[in-house]
């Protein structure tokens, strides 16, 4: 798995099921990049933008940039999901909202009904991100101020050693892309989360073999349900 979640590896080995971590790209935070003294005196606290977080590693960079930008740190934070809170959380910063959302279109829909067009939105984006997920908020009416928040670049991989009923998990189009820019073996089943990378797999020669499948639910959950539903039982 790209996911390099140690949580997620402990909770699958509790119910059977081994997962070896490979991350496949570096981040790295740009936080000369982020927005300063973007708050004036006068501003009401009701009209302060919502800080929008798409990954944990998003959610790190914005811990980090808060540490010397104090204006980061009292604008309220916009979770994607449960991990992303949860890094946050770890951090020492409790997010003013959690989505619950699986995918940047998820996300989208969850902004277009509980939020007025009024709200002002800040994104903070990978050096990859499709900027579909912006252009939504633009089209719906919103004020977004984005910038690249971190550089996401492919690692350099050693071999892997893949079996054929190994099953692959994806998480993100990025990471699909260094998979395969490493020409890594690949087994049959490949699992990822949402659209984007669902789409990048497709698109790419070296997964065209494989069958792809679109984690639905939290994360943990899925990856459980799908392997009691394809590989029986864990033992």
């Amino acid at each position: 798995s790209t996911l390099n979640s140690d949580r997620i590896s402990l909770v699958l080995s509790n119910n059977g099921i081994g997962m070896e971590n490979l991350p496949a790209v570096d981040l790295e935070p740009r936080l000369d990049a982020w927005p300063r003294d973007f708050l004036a005196e006068t501003t009401s606290k009701r009209d302060w933008p919502y800080l929008v977080l798409t990954s944990p590693f998003a959610a790190k960079c914005a811990v980090q940039a808060a540490a010397s930008n104090p204006d980061i740190g009292r604008i309220p934070w916009l979770a994607i999901g449960e991990g992303t809170a949860r890094a946050c959380f770890r951090l020492g910063v409790t997010v003013a909202v959690c989505a619950k959302a699986r995918n940047a279109q998820q996300l989208g829909a969850y902004i277009t009904e509980r939020f007025p067009i009024s709200t002002a939105l800040m994104l903070p984006r990978s050096s990859l991100a499709s900027p579909e997920f912006e252009e939504t908020l633009r089209e719906a009416g919103y004020a977004v101020t984005s910038w690249i928040g971190y550089e996401n670049t492919p690692k350099k991989l050693k071999p892997v050693e893949v079996n054929p009923d190994d099953v692959l998990v994806l998480s993100s189009a990025s990471s699909a892309r260094s998979w395969a820019e490493n020409r890594l073996k690949v087994p049959r089943d490949i699992l990822c989360m949402g659209e984007n990378a669902r789409s990048t797999i497709a698109s790419l020669d070296h997964f065209r073999n494989c069958h792809v499948s679109v984690l639905k639910g939290p994360t943990t959950d899925a990856l459980v349900e799908w392997w009691r539903d394809n590989r029986g039982e864990p033992e």
